[in-house]
């Protein structure tokens, strides 16, 4: 009993050192801290950075973020600053996902950047068109990188998280070609599932797919068409939720579709022949309807390849909104732009130079505001 406590204060101690790295800059210290070290593939995970500033002497500010990797894809969850005077305190988050199997080292950028009081005051001065880039040193500093250790995913999986499937068959009687419209929602926590083939490929019918998401939803619009009737077996998805290991089925069950075909036998008419124009109408009213509804489907797959295009575009912007966003006074505000060194920033340094420290009158919450919805266009 003894021999079996020990051993588990050694384990959760070892944990505790793995999850939690603490490095000493040059003024400053790092902590770095890890949710789990030990995830699965596509499990994700939260890693903190925690900088604070030590050396009160100068003014300090700093730049960071997690180097690309085949091996993981991450994205910033929220950055929070507090900027007592010369004593900075920045906490990064962020949310990793790692992609392979084995020993994978996350490694990063970071670069300080030092400043004086005076140097600050010296970008200020001239006019509001004249204003100087800030004299700073940049230091790049080098970081170990963080090691996890991913374990594999059984085999067949393909979706890892805590899941829930929906499903609606609009219609199960059609024309022939007309199109079977099926929405298939997956939502829940976890790596959302994007590339799913839902349907085989068969000689019996065409698909068409189209996938949306939000942040912890997925829907696949579906369309299938065929000349005759046909049955879709059961649509089985594999899951693993890796926080109960444990492996489950998502299943729309099988179902049987009936497609209607053209009567040859009143197509074939030598008395009436208008009547076998009404006939071929009803035929080809199928393929009209499903090129119709095709095109539709197309525009909408096009739009959403778009507005997602649109947002990776922006995620760096997303990044520096949060960044102005939590600024909590005209001091830290000024830090941050001063720290971009882009000259489209200058009219809002300018102003906030003169409400700190010169005669000029405003609203801090007005500023900002305004910065927020300038870089929102």
């Amino acid at each position: 009993m003894k021999n079996n406590l020990g051993n588990l204060i050694v384990k959760y101690l070892i944990f505790f050192i793995i999850l939690s790295v603490t490095i000493y800059g040059d003024g400053f210290t790092a902590n770095f801290k890890l949710s789990n070290n030990n995830p699965y593939i596509k499990e994700p995970i939260t890693l903190t950075l925690d900088i604070n500033q030590t050396d009160n002497s100068s003014v300090m500010l700093f730049k960071f973020d997690i180097k690309k990797s085949k091996n993981y894809i991450f994205n910033r969850i929220d950055i929070k600053t507090k900027d007592d005077y010369h004593n900075v305190k920045i906490t990064y988050i962020y949310k990793i996902y790692p992609l392979k199997s084995g020993n994978i080292n996350i490694n990063f950028d970071l670069l300080q950047m030092v400043t004086t009081d005076e140097k600050i005051a010296y970008s200020f001065s001239g006019d509001r068109d004249n204003i100087r880039g800030l004299n700073k040193i940049d230091i790049p500093i080098s970081l170990n990188p963080v090691t996890i250790k991913v374990k594999a995913l059984p085999k067949n999986t393909q979706i890892v998280g805590d899941f829930r499937l929906d499903y609606k068959i609009k219609k199960d009687s059609v024309k022939a070609y007309e199109p079977i419209p099926i929405d298939i929602t997956i939502k829940g926590k976890g790596y959302l599932p994007l590339d799913l083939d839902l349907i085989p490929e068969s000689a019996e019918y065409s698909i068409f797919q189209e996938v949306l998401s939000t942040q912890y939803l997925v829907n696949y619009s579906l369309a299938i068409s065929s000349k005759s009737s046909f049955e879709l077996d059961d649509i089985v998805i594999n899951g693993f939720n890796p926080k109960l290991e444990k492996s489950y089925k998502l299943i729309v069950p099988k179902h049987q579709f009936s497609v209607v075909t053209p009567n040859i036998s009143k197509i074939v008419n030598s008395i009436d022949s208008p009547k076998v124009l009404d006939t071929e109408d009803t035929y080809w009213s199928g393929i009209i309807s499903f090129i119709k509804y095709l095109f539709v489907f197309s525009i909408g797959f096009l739009t959403a390849k778009l507005i997602e295009l649109y947002r990776v575009d922006r995620i760096d912007e997303n990044s520096f909104l949060t960044e102005i966003k939590n600024t909590k006074n005209e001091k830290e505000l000024l830090k941050l732009l001063l720290a971009t060194n882009d000259i489209k920033y200058k009219e809002d340094i300018y102003l906030l130079d003169n409400l700190l420290y010169g005669d000029k009158k405003g609203s801090f919450s007005n500023m900002k505001k305004s910065l927020i919805l300038k870089e929102r266009k």
